[in-house]
């Protein structure tokens, strides 16, 4: 259902009506609108994101969608990225 094999990371916006996933399978985050929040079942596809590096590994929105945390396995470091507009990962 959401295009990635071997999740890594989830994560939904505070209210529950988005959800984003990463996983092994590429390094992209991948964002779901949900029409009924918190149920997952009723998830559609948005958008896929910037790369988020090799292998990403964790996934964390700042709660007010400003930042997008990650980390890979290219090495020890935490990527950064300020969001434009908030909880837009394009």
């Amino acid at each position: 259902v959401v295009g990635e094999s071997r999740i890594r990371g989830l994560w939904f916006k505070p209210d529950g009506t988005e959800m984003f996933v990463h996983g092994t399978g590429g390094d992209r985050v991948r964002r779901f609108t949900l029409t009924t929040p918190w149920d997952i079942t009723t998830t559609s596809f948005v958008h896929t994101s910037s790369s988020m590096g090799a292998y990403p590994h964790s996934l964390f929105l700042k709660p007010d969608g400003t930042k997008l945390f990650s980390t890979d396995s290219s090495g020890d470091r935490i990527k950064q990225w300020n969001l434009t507009t908030p909880f837009d990962v394009s």
